[in-house]
């Protein structure tokens, strides 16, 4: 590992769209304030993160109330060069398995 200044570097395998995709995918019916709690990142950045992912395609919106409900679309590619020809279903299914996904709400 990297270190800096006699200090290790924290860093993760997945970026904070990946883990934000893989979150909503275990609990679809996760708020907002409660992705940035679980993943501690800030609002705003669950916010951006999610407004990437629906622009992608990788996710859509559907208004519940006065909520957001945020559904994966698993058919999607995934956005990498060397695997890009698979559907983010592939990537997800090991990830998170049915038997641990949330049923919705």
């Amino acid at each position: 590992m990297a270190e800096r200044h006699g200090e290790r570097r924290q860093w993760g395998l997945l970026s904070s769209h990946g883990q934000v995709l893989v979150y909503v995918t275990a609990h679809p019916d996760v708020t907002v304030r409660g992705l940035a709690a679980a993943l501690n990142f800030s609002e705003r950045r669950i916010m951006g993160v999610l407004r990437d992912l629906e622009l992608s395609g990788m996710l859509h919106r559907e208004r519940r109330g006065r909520q957001n409900r945020y559904v994966v679309n698993e058919q999607a590619g995934i956005r990498a060069p060397e695997v890009d020809d698979l559907p983010l279903h592939d990537l997800l299914e090991v990830l998170v398995p049915h038997g641990r996904r949330e049923p919705v709400r």
